[in-house]
């Protein structure tokens, strides 16, 4: 598993070029999120996908959570303790705190001013980096983006988020997996995140557009949490 600060700063936080800093550790953060794509709690993978969502639990404890526990939020708290986020939620065993994980990544996020929300989210672009919220009550999905792909259909381009999540599959072979989602922009600026092309282990399929809650924008935290010296 990556060292916290994991060399994503290298090289970045010259005077006047936060322009090309921010594009570059956009790519770089985009590249290690995708890099998780695959990992599973069954299998030869499970023993780094348990280390890398549950590192401060009991091994037995967090064996049987790894298959039994979606985790798309967990698998982004794991990427802002390797990114050297540091916040209290992020030393805790998860196992005092289940079911608080959406909550947790919400925390995180708002402590260091990178949450966008309301009005803020019509004009918003995520880009690779950033975490979205979609869904409605206690159904909602925490998505990463690793990438954004512009195509076009009819003389029209249109841009697609490829993300690469974490609580993919069903209990007993959980995965981290990619998505593909299309943002969009509706009336009195509604923005919504319709899923085109969902995992091939995942329970979810291609189907209505979802509300976006809040996004976590990945620039903003790491300026407000001090991460590039």
């Amino acid at each position: 598993m990556a060292a916290a600060g994991g060399g994503f700063f290298d090289g970045l936080g010259s005077f006047g070029a936060h322009l090309l800093d921010q594009a570059e550790l956009r790519r770089r953060v985009g590249a290690f999120y995708k890099s998780h794509e695959g990992l599973r709690s069954s299998g030869k993978t499970s023993a780094q996908y348990e280390e890398l969502i549950f590192p401060n639990d009991r091994p037995a404890w967090r064996k049987r959570a790894a298959d039994d526990m979606f985790s798309c939020a967990l698998r982004f708290l794991a990427c802002c303790r390797l990114l050297g986020v540091s916040h209290a939620v992020l030393a805790e065993p998860y196992e005092r705190r289940v079911g608080r994980a959406v909550a947790d990544a919400e925390a995180v996020a708002r402590a260091f001013g990178a949450i966008v929300e309301g009005e803020a989210l019509a004009s918003f672009e995520p880009a690779p980096g950033d975490a979205l919220l979609a869904g409605a009550g206690n159904a909602v999905h925490l998505s990463c983006v690793v990438d954004e792909l512009t195509e076009t259909s009819e003389g029209e381009a249109y841009r697609r988020l490829e993300c690469v999540d974490g609580g993919q599959g069903r209990r007993g072979n959980m995965a981290i997996e990619r998505n593909l989602y299309v943002l969009e922009r509706g009336p009195g600026g509604k923005v919504s995140l319709r899923s085109v092309e969902p995992p091939r282990h995942s329970y979810a399929r291609p189907g209505p557009p979802k509300p976006l809650r809040w996004c976590v924008d990945l620039w903003a935290l790491t300026l407000n949490a001090g991460l590039m010296k």
